[in-house]
């Protein structure tokens, strides 16, 4: 078994015995499935404007209930959170070269 292997099956056990690691992990894996599958998993189209159903209570049609304009918040907040999920890629991704580069240039 090499030390990579090793290294994975110690984090495994850990995570296991840990239910506050798993229950992050199982609420981080939600975000991310909702951040990419989102536009298909909303029930209603984010933009559709519905004036019947003004600033309705949440039910069972719209569980978070409606906006001003009747749209469906529900799908409003998963649609949003696949803009959630890419800024936070880029910009970790955008720290993470500006940190290399100023790390290095430090270092040399």
């Amino acid at each position: 078994m090499s030390d990579r292997e090793s290294s994975l099956r110690r984090a495994a056990t850990a995570l296991r015995h840990d239910p506050l690691a798993v229950a992050g992990s199982i609420v981080l894996a939600l975000l991310v499935f909702v951040g990419i599958f989102g536009p298909w998993l909303a029930p209603y189209g984010t933009n559709e404007i519905d004036i019947g159903n003004m600033l309705q209570h949440p039910t069972a049609t719209h569980l978070f209930g409606t906006d001003e304009l009747g749209r469906d918040v529900f799908s409003r907040v998963i649609v949003a959170a696949r803009v959630s999920l890419e800024v936070a890629v880029v910009s970790v991704g955008l720290a993470l070269v500006v940190g290399v580069g100023i790390g290095l240039v430090a270092g040399y």
